[in-house]
């Protein structure tokens, strides 16, 4: 029976809980993660629900700016649904503004598949003025210069990509200028004037804060001691090692710094140290509080908070499964590691056990490999996932490929004996873009002692679910076939190594009491 597959109640939402209630969101910063749901029907049988373990899904995250991320399946239950999640969009340029979602389903073995997507918006950190950045007096006819980068946040951008600008100066009063994180302002007469400090960041957004400054006369300038400090970390897990930095401007002569971390060590230890390393120990918030001291005994403090998390337990689940796992060589097998995770990072290494090319996959995903066994024998296939200091795993499945034409003995033609492969070339070369044309070039030749009937010949990127076909056709005895198939890349085609299938199909032929079914396989690569 022909299946007609389309994808239905598609939902993006932002918690597992909004989605229990059907609450969609389809607004989402950088960093944040969402998850997606959906069904698949089939429109010949009345809608009804797919649950099929040849059924393969996939979702991925596109957006305009270039970037692409591959959700990960989570959970399955026994209500129709898929579900997927991203747990935060990457923080990086490629992905802003207008994007969407593609979700894919394709069953590999009647090569039918359907796709379908889901708009979201993605909307960009801005940028933070940290902390209060103090008032400012100069002393007249002195140049006056501000570091500012102790006092800028981005999620997304940082260093050079952060700029300073400075607006609002009463230019009767004083010049003001940033270059790099350094605000200069240049004296001219005695006054006062608030300025604004705007802090921009790569996608245009801006943090803003006013600043008072004041001119007087010589030896008349009063400028506070101040204090900063940042940290390489503010969250973790126990035992979390944050390194901290300090900033002083403004101070009368060597200083002195105390330290106070929060958590009972070296509480109230004078170390003299700008930039100490500290090491909390258990899970808890800690304020660190830093005070300065210079030799006229002016002081400064200022605070920062350190999140320690409890250690979570290291555990890794390896999954791999194949369909089918025994039936006549050629034998094509579909593998699939869903279900796989770990607390740490991983890579994954998958090796077919016949001496071809493994599949390596790196960034802890999941991933779907399609294999033709080309031989008869017993193989084992092994899954290898490299989680780090959580440990090496690996988990097999035994595939059987089993001789066809032992096991159709008594039978005077085989597929093998009808269809008779000329050519499988690619026209257009091996390397493509995505949106990339592929042009292949099929050319077989009925090999058999009659007419080969109704021959449908098919030729698709079952990964990224792309298909083309022709006929039916009759293709005389002795009789060859060629035909020039076009395929289209996808504009969201992920880079990656990707196999075409031509398949030819047709009706008995002669005395071959089984339907003609050829297989034939090329590899292309996505940049």
């Amino acid at each position: 029976m022909d299946h007609a597959y389309d994808i239905v109640n598609l939902g993006i939402y932002n918690s597992i809980e909004n989605m229990k209630l059907d609450i969609q969101d389809n607004v989402y910063y950088r960093g944040e993660g969402f998850y997606i749901k959906f069904q698949v029907v089939d429109k010949t049988d009345n809608n009804q629900l797919i649950i099929n373990p040849d059924l393969v899904t996939k979702a991925t995250l596109v957006s305009p700016p270039g970037g692409f991320a591959d959700l990960s399946e989570f959970q399955k239950l026994n209500d129709g649904y898929f579900y997927f999640n991203l747990p935060a969009i990457p923080l990086t340029h490629d992905f802003k503004g207008n994007s969407h979602v593609f979700t894919f389903a394709f069953n590999f073995k009647e090569n039918k598949g359907v796709e379908a997507k889901v708009e979201l918006s993605i909307l960009n950190n801005p940028p933070k003025i940290v902390g209060e950045i103090p008032d400012m007096t100069v002393q007249k006819q002195q140049a006056f210069t501000f570091d500012l980068s102790p006092y800028e946040s981005d999620l997304e951008d940082s260093g050079d990509d952060l700029l300073w600008g400075v607006s609002g100066v009463d230019q009767t009063l004083f010049t003001a200028s940033v270059v790099g994180k350094m605000l200069t302002i240049l004296p001219i007469k005695e006054g006062a004037d608030t300025i604004t400090l705007s802090l921009r960041d790569l996608d245009g957004d801006a943090d803003k804060q006013e600043v008072i400054v004041t001119v007087v006369g010589e030896g008349n300038a009063t400028q506070p001691l101040a204090a900063a400090i940042t940290a390489d970390k503010t969250s973790g897990e126990a035992p979390l090692a944050v390194q901290f930095t300090s900033y002083v401007s403004n101070q009368v002569g060597e200083i002195t710094y105390l330290w106070n971390f929060g958590d009972g060590v070296d509480a109230g230890v004078v170390a003299n140290q700008a930039n100490p390393a500290h090491t909390f120990a258990t899970a808890g918030k800690y304020t660190v509080v830093l005070t300065v001291v210079d030799e006229a005994q002016n002081t400064a403090t200022d605070s920062l908070v350190i999140e320690v998390k409890e250690k979570t337990t290291q555990e890794t689940t390896v999954v791999l499964t194949a369909s089918p796992t025994e039936g006549k060589a050629p034998l094509i097998v579909i593998f699939s590691t869903e279900g796989t995770t770990s607390t740490c990072v991983f890579t994954s290494d998958l090796d077919f056990g016949d001496g071809s090319n493994h599949v390596f996959v790196e960034e802890s995903k999941n991933f779907a490999a399609t294999h033709i066994y080309q031989n008869p024998g017993k193989y084992t296939a092994v899954l290898t996932v490299n989680a780090g200091t959580c440990g090496v795993f690996t988990k097999s499945v035994t595939v059987t490929a089993i001789d066809a034409d032992a096991e159709g003995q008594g039978k005077s033609v085989t597929s093998r004996d009808v269809v008779d492969w000329n050519r499988l070339q690619l026209l257009t070369g091996e390397e493509y873009s995505p949106g990339d044309i592929v042009a292949v070039l099929v050319d077989f030749y009925n090999d058999g002692d009659n007419e080969m009937q109704n021959a449908r010949i098919a030729v698709t990127i079952p990964e990224l679910g792309v298909r083309r076909t022709i006929g039916p056709v009759d293709i005389n005895e002795g009789a060859d076939f060629v035909e020039t198939v076009y395929l289209q890349l996808p504009a969201d085609a992920m880079p990656g190594v990707y196999d075409i299938m031509a398949t030819v199909h047709g009706d008995n032929v002669g005395n071959h009491d089984e339907d003609v079914h050829r297989i034939k396989f090329r590899q292309i690569t996505v940049n």
